[in-house]
């Protein structure tokens, strides 16, 4: 069994999808399986998907219609195997090294769960950091990562 299950939704992302997959493939954690999930797309985004896991076998592709994005991630949850999951869009990047640390954070703490912030990238090569506002009930709070 994978520590973690990446669930990559994919729906008409024939532009992004290659980026998106090799940012998971170059990762410098490999206790991991990416659970691609094909929503019906109709552009060549499959094709691309196919070509970039062929040979991978920490990669599964699933095909099925349209069915929109919560469908795709749910049906994602339903094939995955790791300990923990973790979502990223199909036109969306993981930095290097981000997935060891998360995986490492949440190993090492005993966590259920672990909320982190996203850059946002846009075309013109600018970074913006997103950070998540929201309070957490203490009487939910197991422990906490500083």
């Amino acid at each position: 069994m994978a520590k973690v299950s990446v669930i990559v939704p994919v729906y008409n992302v024939e532009l992004y999808v290659e980026d998106c997959l090799l940012s998971i493939k170059n990762q410098n954690f490999e206790d991991f399986e990416v659970i691609v999930v094909n929503d019906g797309s109709t552009d060549s985004s499959l094709s691309i998907v196919e070509r970039v896991v062929a040979g991978d076998s920490r990669f599964k592709v699933i095909s099925q219609e349209n069915g929109g994005l919560s469908l795709a991630r749910n049906t994602g949850v339903k094939h995955a195997s790791g300990e923990y999951l973790t979502f990223l869009d199909s036109d969306d990047k993981f930095s290097v090294g981000s997935l060891a640390l998360v995986a490492n954070l949440c190993i090492e703490n005993d966590l259920d769960m672990l909320v982190y912030g996203t850059d946002v990238f846009y075309e013109a090569g600018i970074s913006v950091p997103q950070k998540f506002d929201y309070e957490r009930p203490s009487s939910l709070v197991n422990k906490t990562v500083t």
